[in-house]
């Protein structure tokens, strides 16, 4: 969960309304699809019919997805590939497939590669050469430790 001041600093590095409306969007249904793999909270249906609404009809009409669909699409199916093939390594419990499914879900969830290509395609490439490690030092930050991760599915099978 992000606080206000990291919200802002995304949007500041954005700097477009509708591309950060639309990296939101992303973002809060990739947390929402890890909710609903790993089960280890409840969901509310406030939270799944807004998830609902926003891949349904906000990020679709989003201008910025509109103006941009082609560029996006192929990253999203990337991504959707990506988190798709990560059920069956959950049910496995081997830690060569735990290590396997923590680096993809890094790669997943937290977001850089779509982060920067928004920055990109809202500010340009001058702009995101400035401030990937920027971004870089900032998501890393956020991520949850290999350790925290197996110690999380552990007490989750618990």
């Amino acid at each position: 969960m992000l606080t206000e001041a990291e919200r802002s600093k995304i949007y500041e590095w954005i700097g477009d309304e509708h591309a950060y409306s639309l990296f939101m969007q992303i973002s809060e249904a990739g947390e929402f699809w890890d909710d609903l793999l790993d089960k280890d909270r409840p969901i509310p249906d406030s939270r799944i019919n807004s998830v609902m609404f926003s891949l349904l009809v906000a990020l679709p009409s989003n201008p910025f997805f509109i103006a941009h669909r082609a560029n996006i699409l192929p990253v999203l199916a990337t991504l959707t590939n990506s988190w798709a093939h990560l059920v069956p390594k959950l049910e496995a419990n081997e830690l060569v497939s735990k290590k396997t499914v923590y680096a993809v879900r890094r790669c997943v969830t937290n977001n850089i590669d779509l982060l920067l290509y928004i920055i990109f395609l809202s500010r340009g490439m001058n702009y995101v050469a400035e401030i990937s490690n920027e971004v870089a030092d900032f998501v890393i930050s956020k991520e949850e430790l290999f350790t925290e991760y197996v110690d999380g599915l552990t007490a989750q099978r618990s």
